[in-house]
């Protein structure tokens, strides 16, 4: 789970930060004559989604070379455990060391344990919201989650997971109401509901 500090500290590059404008322009386009604080019942024009996800999904990875393949999977879980304090002697051995490739051990170690399985599974993995879904915190949320009265997804694999555990795709998420941006993980986050007029019976 992101602290409140991650979540502040993290800032999408500035080609990321264009898409996701255009998220929120499209958004806001398509409630033109709605008043969200009254009724509750934004929508989103689903033909006006930005064009593509810039997320490395596994379609993308076929078409990459199998030594490309395994060096950015490596990077991924030199960035994992960079952070958690594990394999503290072979990450400063690569980090500190231009182009350093690692042997079959050492690629081994970091890349095939529960782990580091579990990150690429959420880096690699299909995302649940596209940009443009609209999304309230799950009963799981955590605290910034439950901060979102309504959010707008603007970009999922916004970072790199920072847990191993299932639901660790992050979004970039705003809160329509406040318009704060949030980097949310996909198990604290849940589809919003719409809320369609009951008919009236006819009798």
């Amino acid at each position: 789970m992101l602290t409140e500090n991650e979540e502040t500290n993290i800032q999408p590059p500035a080609d990321q930060a264009a898409e996701e404008n255009s998220v929120i322009q499209n958004e806001q386009q398509s409630a033109n004559n709605r008043n969200f604080f009254q009724n509750n019942k934004w929508k989103i024009n689903k033909s006006n989604k930005i064009n593509q996800d810039l997320k490395l999904s596994l379609n993308k990875l076929s078409s990459l070379n199998y030594h490309d393949i395994k060096e950015e999977i490596f990077n991924i879980c030199v960035n994992y455990y960079s952070k958690n304090g594990y394999y503290a002697r072979l990450i400063n051995k690569v980090q500190s060391t231009e182009g350093y490739i690692p042997t079959f051990g050492e690629y081994k170690k970091l890349t095939e344990n529960k782990y580091a399985r579990g990150i690429l599974r959420g880096w690699y993995g299909n995302a649940k919201y596209e940009p443009g879904a609209l999304v309230v915190a799950s009963s799981a949320g955590s605290w910034s989650a439950r901060n979102i009265k309504l959010g707008l997804i603007l970009r999922s694999n916004a970072t790199l997971p920072v847990s191993y555990g299932k639901g660790n795709k992050i979004y970039h998420v705003l809160d329509i109401p406040t318009n704060k941006k949030y980097f949310l993980e996909e198990r604290h986050l849940k589809h919003a509901k719409s809320q369609k007029k009951k008919k009236k019976k006819t009798k």
